[in-house]
């Protein structure tokens, strides 16, 4: 690769100088290394692919100092190179789809297929499928009305937008694949616990902030721009910022332990939350649920959504604690994101 990569080089350096001899210099080297590649890998090959499609990037970057011929003799870029670990998003029921994209691909691409899932989120283990994404180089998505319809397949689609993974559309009408660009969901999360608690929440958040880019309302990062703890506010200046919040897309994540339903005021207001918001609200226990609860809660939990409701085996600052149960969150919260209509937020 040590001519593509000097004639990258050479050829940003002149485009920052504006000097068109050093530009032909980088597209004769460029040109020399796809040819050099294609002859002894076949115009298959995996380098050979990456030497024409970046031949034809460079060419495309340097036609207005190579002259206006340089347009006609650029590569075309007729072999895609794909990253030679694919993660494949595709629907349980797109397996003839799936099949035609194994068949294109280009020998030196190894697919990971993960097995079909037939759990709810709400019941699904999910760090087989995160890692597998996570570790993948890229992802091929199968546009199908099967595959845009699947939950899992936009979890899929979402999670790797956020990683800055490269991702592919496989269009199964036509059998291309070509790179698209895709903005991962904005997902807000207003959140409350008990002050007790704040190191297990700011490991919990700080995690969904940092590594699946949520985007908390209340982040040290922010500085005076974050809202303050809700569990610290008046009730009324509260609600204000609550509804104003879930109109404009928040989920409410409550942090719930035994700290908070032994402050009245915490769980007087987490209840209220829990039956008159259940849509918009989501709560977390910190730790297994207690199984001495206060009759106002276990009747707010009876009429609460079951998937809207999840449980720490251990806390977040113990040693025993999984990152895994941090995704099996990052999952619900994408879930019950995903099942809102726009005139939910408020209830």
């Amino acid at each position: 690769m040590a001519r593509d990569e000097l004639a990258v080089a050479l050829a940003y350096h002149a485009k920052m100088v504006n000097d068109p001899v050093l530009a032909r210099e980088a597209i004769a080297l460029s040109d020399a290394a796809a040819k050099y590649f294609t002859a002894h890998q076949g115009p298959g090959g995996k380098e050979a692919a990456r030497s024409r499609q970046n031949n034809h990037r460079l060419k495309q970057m340097l036609q207005p100092l190579l002259g206006g011929d340089a347009a006609s003799q650029a590569c075309v870029e007729d072999s895609l190179a794909l990253p030679t670990f694919c993660f494949i998003s595709h629907a349980y029921s797109d397996r003839k789809a799936l099949n035609a994209l194994l068949q294109i691909l280009p020998r030196y691409v190894q697919p990971v297929v993960f097995e079909a899932i037939n759990l709810p989120p709400t019941d699904f283990v999910s760090d087989k499928l995160i890692s597998g994404v996570l570790d993948a180089e890229g992802v091929i998505f199968i546009d199908s009305k099967a595959s845009n319809k699947s939950f899992w397949c936009a979890f899929e689609r979402d999670l790797a937008a956020r990683k800055n993974k490269r991702i592919f559309r496989f269009d199964p009408r036509s059998n291309a694949i070509e790179p698209v660009q895709i903005a991962p969901r904005e997902l807000m999360l207003a959140h409350c616990f008990h002050r007790k608690d704040e190191e297990d929440v700011r490991r919990v958040m700080r995690w969904l902030v940092d590594q699946r880019s949520f985007a908390a309302l209340h982040d040290d990062k922010w500085g005076e721009t974050s809202y303050p703890p809700f569990a610290t506010m008046e009730d009324n200046d509260r609600e204000m910022r609550l509804f104003s919040l879930r109109t404009n897309g928040s989920l409410y994540l409550i942090f719930l332990s035994e700290a908070l339903l032994d402050d009245n005021g915490l769980r007087t207001h987490v209840v209220d939350q829990m039956l008159n918001h259940p849509r918009s609200t989501i709560v977390c226990w910190l730790h297994p649920r207690p199984c001495d609860i206060p009759g106002d809660v276990v009747h707010a939990l009876s009429a609460f959504p079951d998937d809207h409701a999840v449980a720490f085996s251990h806390r977040p600052t113990e040693a025993e604690f999984s990152v895994h149960a941090l995704d099996d969150l990052s999952v619900r919260l994408f879930w019950v994101h995903g099942q809102i209509r726009s005139g939910d937020w408020t209830l």
